[in-house]
């Protein structure tokens, strides 16, 4: 996707954790496997026609990545769930999950950067 790291991630996210770079370090340790996680349960929700499933993982990934400030994906994922809200049957593509993957995949690099920056 060719975003640059300051479109990617929150300027201010160091200041959620209170500064902390060692508390931001340890959540963001975990921030790839959940997203990868949530995305994995999204393509079985899709592949099932399971709505409510999909709604539930949209909005989890969304507030996982506002929270880590991923905010381009928090924001994709918004998107993704306001559509699906308001729709009938899921109009989620393949090409949607394939995108909020590389979106995680950016996001965690360009946060890890900012860690390593901070340590």
């Amino acid at each position: 996707m060719g975003e640059r790291s300051e479109d990617l991630i929150g300027s201010d996210i160091l200041a959620r954790f209170g500064g902390n770079a060692k508390i931001f370090q340890m959540a963001l340790g975990h921030f790839l496997p959940e997203a990868t996680r949530l995305l994995d349960q999204l393509t079985g929700a899709i592949d099932t026609q399971d709505a409510n499933a999909a709604l539930a993982d949209l909005h989890t990934l969304k507030g996982v990545s506002s929270t880590i400030g991923a905010v381009t994906m928090a924001q994709m994922a918004a998107t993704l769930e306001e559509t699906e809200k308001h729709s009938q049957g899921l109009h989620i593509a393949m090409s949607d999950i394939q995108a909020l993957r590389q979106l995680a995949i950016s996001s965690n690099q360009a946060l890890q950067a900012l860690a390593d920056s901070s340590a």
